[in-house]
């Protein structure tokens, strides 16, 4: 029995020094080269160090990246970065330059979609019962995806980039058009803002301590979309002839249905009857603070019929609010003043309708039939608008 206990022969083996071989493995994966949408995915599945997710996100922000194109590859990469690489480096970077890469990245549908997709989801197992901790994680997540749209629409050229970007990367103009109707189905339908609103209500029922954002108030978001169309206007100018002028009367058109969309039942959103009001109130005040009202009448050109006497309603209703709100009627019998206010107006309301006869008619119309209420209210409004009817010839503004 002894033999079996004797020893044959010994080995020694030397395990090796752990944080040597930590240096190594960062050493290596730092060594990645990146030169390709394929590589700078397998560097952000390899579990990165943050070095190495800045070289990726520099790299995807060079000239000739984009992941605006609907193809597999732009969307696995957009997947990784939405639901692996946001979730673990945007705390860490969102107060640092490379923030304004990450969104620069998914300023585009590709990117848009897979955030309120992961919005979407993230609120659904919200929902489902767990512990304080999952709970606390998944709060995290929204507030962080909230916060990565807030940086990427927060200017009012947002949709201006988003046009440059499909008219460099569309590659035909059959594409161009898809990608840029994707990127209004997203924004101006209100699909963005309501997902947005029921992020909120989440972050609300978890008691969570934080400034509510913009993009969850119908109104606020409204505000922005009216900036963005001004924003439009002022750099494609009122041309229907190419894609930049038929993406701005695309782009206005879908604003008609933001606020009217049934699928807004969130307690934060703020769902107003007044959408389309809002929208122009907020590009009109745009348009005349920088003295570009020509614009907005080449834009109401680029419209349906319907469209165009909508906007003018809405246009009226603005100048009523902003210039007419403290309008008070003399109950003396004794000649009105002449008003700047009503010269100015009926000016541009002139500048809208005087090429149009349609507009010219519908004016005619809301003065006998009363359908627009801003303007029965206002002594004012009404002589602008009478005066914007006067002929050319001997026309004095009242």
């Amino acid at each position: 029995m002894t033999d079996f206990l004797t020893a044959v022969s010994t080995k020694n083996v030397k395990a090796p020094e752990p944080l040597l071989q930590e240096v190594k493995s960062l050493s290596i994966q730092d060594a990645v080269h990146i030169d390709s949408a394929q590589s700078a995915l397998e560097a952000l599945k390899s579990q990165p160090n943050q070095e190495t997710v800045t070289h990726v996100l520099k790299y995807m922000t060079s000239d000739g990246f984009s992941l605006l194109l609907p193809e597999p590859l732009n969307a696995t990469i957009a997947h990784q970065l939405v639901n692996d690489t946001l979730p673990n480096y945007w705390r860490a970077l969102r107060n640092s330059p490379q923030a304004k890469l990450f969104a620069r990245i998914l300023r585009n549908p590709t990117g848009l979609g897979h955030i309120i997709t992961r919005l979407r989801s993230l609120v659904a197992d919200s929902r489902q019962k767990r512990s304080a901790g999952e709970a606390q994680n998944q709060a995290d997540n929204i507030e962080d995806m909230l916060g990565v749209l807030e940086i990427i629409l927060h200017v009012d050229d947002t949709s201006s980039l988003v046009l440059r970007d499909t008219e460099a990367h569309g590659r035909t103009e059959t594409k161009k058009r898809l990608i840029w109707r994707e990127y209004l189905s997203q924004t101006a339908s209100g699909r963005l803002v309501s997902i947005a609103a029921e992020a909120e209500d989440v972050l609300k029922s978890k008691g969570t301590s934080r400034t509510a954002s913009w993009l969850a108030d119908g109104n606020t978001f409204a505000d922005w979309l009216g900036r963005n169309i001004a924003s439009m206007l002022r750099k494609v100018g009122g041309s229907g002839d190419n894609i930049s002028g038929s993406a701005v009367s695309e782009l206005c058109s879908k604003a008609l249905t933001l606020g009217y969309t049934g699928q807004w039942s969130s307690e934060r959103l703020r769902v107003f009857t007044d959408g389309i009001d809002r929208v122009i109130s907020s590009l009109t005040s745009s348009l005349l603070d920088t003295d570009s009202a020509t614009l907005l009448a080449d834009l109401l050109s680029l419209l349906k019929p319907y469209e165009q006497r909508k906007y003018l309603d809405a246009v009226i209703v603005f100048v009523v609010k902003h210039y007419f709100s403290t309008d008070i009627v003399l109950r003396e019998d004794k000649p009105i003043p002449m008003s700047k206010d009503v010269s100015g107006v009926a000016s541009l309301l002139h500048i809208l309708a005087r090429e149009n006869e349609s507009l010219k008619d519908h004016l005619v119309s809301i003065l006998t039939r009363s359908t627009v209420p801003s303007l029965d209210d206002s002594l004012a409004a009404r002589r602008s608008v009478m005066a914007a009817l006067a002929p050319d010839e001997g026309n004095n503004p009242m």
